[in-house]
C-alpha cells in the first residue's frame, strides 16, 4: 500500500480546487453566451416577422434621402409608408449619422421624437427593425437624455423615463463627465449606453398611429 503524505494531500486538494474554479469559470462564460444568442435569436425572429408583414423593397427613386440603405414600407394603414407599427405607435429607422439634437429635431420633423422604450418586448422589435433594414445591429440614438441635470433621465416624448431600463453593466458611467444621451445596441448584450451628444449615429424615430 502506497503511502500518502501530508504534502501530496494538498496538492491533490489543491489541485482539485483549481479544477473545481476552472469549470464554474467555463459554465459562466457558457451562460453568458448562452444570453447573448437567446437575444439574437429573438431579435432575428422578429426581423423575419417585419420581413414577412412588409414589403422590404423600395424602388431608388422612391427613397429618401435618409434611405442609402433598404427602407421596410409599411401596409399597415395606421403608419405613413416607411414606418412600422408595434402598439399605439409608429417607429422608423433613419440610417443617416446625426448628433442626438439633430436625431431629434429631425423626427420632430417627421411628426415624432426620438424613440422612447418601455418594455423588453418593444425594445426587441426596435431590434428587429434595425437588423431588417441594416442587417447589422449599429449603435443607434432612441430619445433618453439627462442633459439638462446629471442623473435625471427624461425621454425627449415626455413619457415616462424608468419604467423599463436596459442599460449594460456599469452604465450610465458619465465618462469625463460628459455623456448625457442615450444610446442603443451597445456591447455584447445590445443593450443602453450613455455617450456625448455630438457624436453620430443613426437613430429611431417613433409617433402616434395615424388617427382614423
Amino acid at each position: 500500500m502506497a503511502t500518502v503524505f501530508p504534502d501530496d494531500i494538498g496538492l491533490f486538494q489543491q489541485d482539485k480546487q483549481s479544477t473545481h474554479d476552472s469549470k464554474l469559470k467555463y459554465v459562466d462564460s457558457f451562460s453568458k453566451e448562452a444570453s447573448t444568442m437567446k437575444t439574437m435569436t429573438f431579435i432575428l425572429l422578429v426581423s423575419l416577422g417585419l420581413v414577412c408583414a412588409s414589403e422590404l423593397i423600395i424602388p431608388s427613386e422612391n427613397r429618401t434621402d435618409d434611405s442609402s440603405h433598404v427602407q421596410v414600407y409599411s401596409r399597415n394603414p395606421n403608419c405613413h409608408e416607411g414606418w412600422q407599427q408595434y402598439g399605439e405607435r409608429c417607429f422608423r429607422f433613419i440610417d443617416t449619422a446625426r448628433t442626438w439634437a439633430e436625431a431629434e429635431r429631425f423626427c420632430l420633423l417627421q411628426g415624432g421624437n426620438l424613440a422612447s422604450v418601455h418594455s423588453l418586448s418593444e425594445y426587441y422589435f426596435i431590434e428587429g427593425l434595425i437588423v431588417t433594414i441594416t442587417h447589422g445591429t449599429p449603435l443607434t440614438w432612441i430619445g433618453g437624455s439627462d442633459a439638462q441635470q446629471e442623473g435625471l433621465w427624461l425621454w425627449s416624448d415626455g413619457s415616462r423615463f424608468g419604467a423599463f431600463l436596459h442599460w449594460g453593466p456599469g452604465l450610465p458611467d458619465n465618462l469625463n463627465s460628459a455623456e448625457h444621451c442615450l444610446q442603443m445596441n451597445n456591447g455584447g448584450g445590445l443593450r443602453w449606453n450613455d455617450m456625448r451628444c455630438s457624436t453620430t449615429y443613426p437613430s429611431v424615430c417613433a409617433r402616434r398611429v395615424i388617427s382614423v
